[in-house]
């Protein structure tokens, strides 16, 4: 089918639901799909290599119309809307893609499809994006902001502000929130070890993200012997 188009009609997208659906991979991986999302969504269990070659596709045509109409009718069909989001080049447009993707989103697989298109001219807004969903209500849009400043924001130049928004979910309850922070925090030891290595030593941040943020520093490849075995001393009981 071809999915480079000018102009998405009713028939084309009923087109498209009945070619996406060819590549459904059966029941077992339907199964393990609903499993490993925790989604509330139908799953189809869509290979996301097959996902990300659409995406690729659609975004070269007129991707707005494709978004603006088609029906989430299943898991695998929210990841190709983050996915063909992720191809938008545009900071402004992007976030307000965003927005409206957010919303529908229900798993963390959903929020860590995507990709941003950072530079010196944009980086800021993505930034304060970032923090503003860091504030929101919505767990999924939490995790959003993390995974924003975890792909664009983890190096000695920024790695001291983002702290500070971390230190602002010190209370935070939420599990794959919590499970964002590690992972951001996995990535600045290995990026910034010694300003992440002062920031872990305050012990800050919650029990189960200082514990979580060291086992995942030892399960690292890029983590050296010495310091898995001192950041051993750091763990909470």
């Amino acid at each position: 089918m071809n999915l480079v188009l000018n102009e998405w009609t009713d028939e084309s997208i009923n087109n498209f639901y009945n070619y996406f659906i060819q590549f459904s991979k059966g029941s077992d991986d339907i199964e393990f799909e609903k499993k490993i999302s925790n989604t509330f969504y139908d799953c189809v269990a869509i290979p996301y290599s097959i996902i990300d070659s659409m995406s690729k596709k659609i975004a070269k045509g007129n991707y707005s119309d494709f978004i603006n109409k088609i029906e989430l009718k299943n898991f695998s069909l929210t990841i190709l809307f983050g996915k063909i989001i992720s191809k938008i080049k545009n900071a402004d447009e992007q976030i307000n893609y965003l927005e409206k993707y957010i919303s529908v989103c229900d798993s963390w697989a959903q929020v860590d499809t995507l990709n941003f298109s950072f530079n010196i001219s944009n980086k800021q807004k993505y930034f304060d994006y970032a923090a503003s969903c860091i504030k929101d209500k919505n767990p999924f849009k939490k995790r959003l902001g993390i995974i924003i400043l975890l792909k664009g924001f983890i190096n000695n130049i920024d790695i001291n502000r983002v702290f500070d928004i971390i230190l602002t979910l010190s209370n935070e309850s939420d599990y794959y929130v919590n499970m964002a922070i590690a992972w951001l925090l996995c990535e600045a030891f290995v990026k910034c070890r010694d300003k992440t290595m002062s920031f872990l030593k305050n012990k800050k941040i919650s029990t189960f993200v200082l514990n979580k943020t060291i086992s995942k520093c030892r399960d690292s490849k890029r983590v050296s012997t010495e310091d898995k075995s001192y950041l051993k001393t750091l763990m909470k009981k």
